[in-house]
């Protein structure tokens, strides 16, 4: 279950990838909540973390590294992502690497963030160090005046920050130690292996397009969540990274993102597992459904794409799913079709029977 405080501003963090704003993230969360990795691009989708400086509460908006003139499919999603996080916003943090000198990038950037409208907030990372040679006048013809220097990964002058955030921000005037209308809604997480069809299914359900799909294995990194009103019910759903079967050859990436996805299946209440109908019953799926049984989640499996498979295989699936699940028998299970928006309607309606037994 979610305390949801509702009317609280919007920071939106902007940059270049390898910029350091998933670090910048998890040093005003002062928790490690966002993925950080030395890979360019590991945050793609745009993502929202509760926080608070000097009694205020707001939410920082996490983005992916942006290349403005880039053509390639995931560059231009990522872009589409950054501004959707922009629009939201009452202010930007642009984030540059002041040990970097100035790019047609940034410059890219800069203009876009003038042409929004929202108050922006420059600063200038990766100051770990008085002594280092860096390039703080060159930003100066971005005419954002100088930036703000702050390290990041060391937490130097982010105090600076975030009282030029909080002082500087008109959404700030009339918000106090935090807002008394709250909510509890139920947590949701879409779980599976990769490439199942979690992040369709999850832009359906929140009928937006917030998780970058994509046919490469592995386009989720980390967990994002999305608050979403059906009806007259509000539901917060999760999409997560695949879990993939553990391996000595797994990636650090890999393993941080199933640690991730773990993490946020922990602290829901009701878990979809999604099946590849078209890919079989795999032993991985049985493990994260014995997972979230041992955790104490309510589940319900979804067995994906039944678009693709004939009637009769679909019928042998089914089959072959009740044979593997008499472990847990009572978990319900639904055919689906994210993509032409079929069995969606019965989700919803599964989510509140399994919440309504969890607060007996």
């Amino acid at each position: 279950m979610m305390i949801m405080k509702k009317g609280l501003p919007r920071i939106a963090i902007v940059g270049k990838p390898n910029a350091g704003k998933s670090t910048l993230v998890n040093r005003i969360c002062r928790k490690r909540e966002a993925i950080v990795h030395h890979d360019p691009m590991i945050t793609r989708d745009r993502k929202y973390y509760l926080t608070d400086w000097g009694g205020k509460y707001f939410y920082i908006l996490d983005t992916g590294g942006i290349n403005p003139g880039s053509g390639k499919k995931m560059d231009l999603q990522i872009l589409m992502q950054t501004k959707k996080a922009i629009d939201e916003s009452d202010a930007v943090i642009f984030l540059v690497d002041i040990t970097q000198p100035v790019s047609a990038m940034d410059e890219e950037i800069a203009g876009m963030l003038r042409k929004s409208g929202r108050y922006i907030i420059f600063a200038g990372n990766k100051w770990d160090d008085v002594r280092g040679d860096f390039h703080t006048e060159d930003y100066l013809k971005l005419g954002l005046g100088y930036p703000v220097k702050i390290s990041a990964i060391h937490g130097k002058n982010i105090g600076d920050l975030l009282d030029e955030i909080i002082e500087k921000t008109p959404a700030f005037k009339n918000t106090w130690a935090c807002t008394e209308e709250t909510e509890k809604i139920p947590v949701i997480s879409i779980l599976g292996r990769p490439n199942v069809g979690k992040s369709t299914l999850f832009n359906t359900l929140i009928r937006e397009e917030r998780a970058i799909v994509d046919e490469v294995e592995g386009t989720t990194r980390d967990s994002i969540d999305s608050v979403v009103k059906i009806g007259e019910k509000t539901y917060k759903f999760i999409d997560t990274a695949g879990i993939k079967k553990k391996d000595k050859k797994m990636e650090d990436l890999e393993y941080y993102s199933s640690l991730r996805t773990l993490r946020a299946a922990g602290e829901s209440d009701i878990a979809l597992v999604l099946i590849d109908s078209s890919a079989g019953i795999a032993k991985q799926d049985l493990k994260i459904i014995e997972y979230c049984t041992e955790k104490g989640l309510s589940c319900c499996v979804i067995l994906s794409k039944t678009d693709k498979p004939d009637p009769a295989s679909l019928k042998q699936l089914d089959a072959e799913l009740a044979r593997k699940l008499r472990f847990a028998s009572f978990i319900p299970v639904l055919k689906i079709s994210a993509l032409k928006k079929t069995g969606i309607g019965n989700i919803v309606r599964v989510i509140n029977r399994l919440y309504n037994e969890r607060n007996k």
